[in-house]
């Protein structure tokens, strides 16, 4: 209750000893939920900062209300949590970070409504056709991002199901997204699985089908049934070419995938280098093979296509991972000539999209700038995002010389070392809404390069309540700027979806450490990227 909470700061700053005759404030907030804006009792504050001895603590009322009463002037922080929502905390992976707030005297500080995302699930029952229940098979949700459903390692959601095909993905943010199911791929050699299926994509087909994604930006739960149809196919069977790091009789894995698709692999097997090696019931297709020893860094993958026929002589020939590396300097501006340093602590992912889960690497940047992607495939093509350090943007990135005009940037592995140049003087852009006819405040700000193809140069913010906005660590250049009464599926990313809105953007110009500033109306969104 309300009271209660009172009582217990009261209680607590007695307690410490601790008394505040001057400036003195009292601090309010209303805890609600995103799906309807319901009021959450029980919501669990921390505050902290400010001249506190230590942290006070209280729980929201049944409306939603919390009051931190008699409290010194100064900065905070303020934690939020409730099981079942994710925490306004921050370090919390999928939550808000902590609300930092100036609170002075004479004036309360009223923190109006903070939101709370309810973790969202999906329920679902696979079965085969003939309506058997299919246990201990794989199903998978992916999160609709810029119109597409691509897989990316740190967003993986997936279980299995029990022995009545039953599972639940739980904890998901609010978003769209296309769930499958694929029957796990590996089996002793020359081992014969009950059933094999192609992975299934809800509602039934099997690819990806964006059209098809389930819709948990308003619902906390959605139940689905997916179906895997049982196929008779050929054997593909060939041998491992014994050599380093792959012995003669080393076990090795082997694993058909379809390249591009997000599922692991759904046939497979294992045999021991220099023997032969089956994999059983592949329907007809075009796969990419898929061989990994014992050590993980020694693997191979090639193509492979399927038809009516048996497909037999595959020879695999495993070879050693290597690594993509470089190094990443920042430029310190500076009225004499600029200094280039070290740039410790820059994070880099990087993901092939033909080998999706079997091309992943990721790590940061040392204290020299120095960095290493191990074990990619020679050869392939890598997409690496680059996550800057606040303050920093991405000047520019190259590879062996050649300068890398899109972004994620496309790496080779094998291809040469790679340099990262960051830069600090970036500059800001403010702004507010039009308001004008009882418009409303609230808003998604997207600044949009001129060049769509970088997209670590795209900025975003969300307005406040009186629909003021600030976008700092803008790269210099020039950029078109929206607000959207939402943000879908982060569809702005995609091509063609900021010019087919609707409205004028509004161009902006923005130089080394400038600032601009701008007014911007709504625009709503009619419609998804599909």
């Amino acid at each position: 209750m309300r009271v209660a909470a009172i009582l217990f700061f009261t209680a607590s700053l007695a307690a410490s000893g601790a008394s505040y005759s001057d400036g003195e404030v009292t601090v309010r907030c209303r805890i609600v939920d995103d799906i309807h804006g319901n009021p959450i009792p029980r919501a669990r504050l921390t505050l902290t900062g400010g001249a506190l001895p230590a942290p006070l603590v209280a729980d929201s009322d049944s409306q939603g209300s919390c009051t931190f009463p008699g409290i010194p002037s100064g900065s905070y922080s303020l934690v939020v949590e409730k099981a079942g929502y994710f925490p306004v905390r921050s370090g919390v992976p999928n939550s808000a970070p902590s609300l930092v707030f100036a609170a002075h005297a004479p004036n309360d500080a009223d923190l109006g409504s903070i939101t709370l995302v309810a973790m969202r699930r999906i329920l679902g029952v696979v079965r085969w056709q003939d309506g058997e229940p299919a246990a201990t098979v794989i199903a998978h949700a992916l999160r609709v991002r810029e119109g597409k459903a691509p897989y990316r390692a740190g967003e993986v959601s997936l279980t299995g199901t029990n022995e009545r095909g039953e599972f639940t993905l739980d904890r998901l943010r609010p978003g769209r997204y296309v769930v499958y199911a694929y029957l796990p791929g590996l089996a002793p050699n020359n081992g014969a699985r009950p059933k094999v299926a192609l992975p299934t994509f809800y509602p039934g087909s099997t690819t990806p089908d964006i059209g098809s994604a389930v819709d948990l930006r308003k619902v906390p739960e959605i139940s689905l049934v997916l179906t895997l149809q049982a196929v008779t196919g050929v054997s593909v069977s060939g041998q491992v070419v014994p050599g380093d790091g792959a012995p003669k009789g080393s076990a090795v894995h082997l694993g058909l995938f379809l390249p591009g698709n997000p599922a692991q692999a759904f046939a497979g097997t294992t045999a021991a280098a220099g023997e032969e090696f089956h994999i059983l019931d592949v329907p007809p297709g075009s796969y990419m093979l898929f061989a990994v020893a014992s050590n993980l860094s020694i693997r191979a993958f090639q193509p492979v296509q399927v038809k009516t026929e048996p497909v037999k002589g595959i020879s695999v020939t495993l070879t050693g991972a290597v690594q993509i590396s470089g190094t990443a300097v920042v430029v310190q501006p500076g009225n004499a000539e600029p200094k280039t340093l070290p740039a410790a602590d820059v994070a880099l992912r990087a993901q092939s999209e033909v080998l999706q889960i079997y091309g992943f690497t990721r790590n940061v940047t040392k204290p020299s700038g120095e960095f290493t992607l191990d074990g990619a495939y020679p050869g392939e093509t890598y997409m690496v995002r680059i996550d800057p350090p606040p303050g920093t943007y991405i000047q520019k990135v190259v590879q062996n010389t050649r300068e890398l005009s899109e972004s994620p940037f496309p790496v080779v592995a094998g291809g040469g070392p790679v340099e990262i140049t960051l830069g600090k003087d970036g500059g800001t852009v403010t702004g507010s809404l039009n308001r004008n006819n009882g418009d409303q405040s609230k808003a998604f700000i997207v600044l949009a390069p001129d060049d769509r193809k970088r997209e670590d140069r795209f900025r975003v913010a969300t307005t406040d309540t009186g629909g003021n906005f600030q976008i700092v660590d803008v790269p210099p250049g020039d950029y078109q700027a929206f607000a959207l009464d939402r943000n879908e599926d982060d569809a702005y990313l995609a091509d063609g979806y900021l010019d087919g809105l609707g409205g004028a953007p509004v161009r902006v110009h923005v130089g080394p450490s400038q600032t601009q500033r701008i007014q911007l109306k709504v625009v709503p969104v009619t419609g998804t990227a599909q």
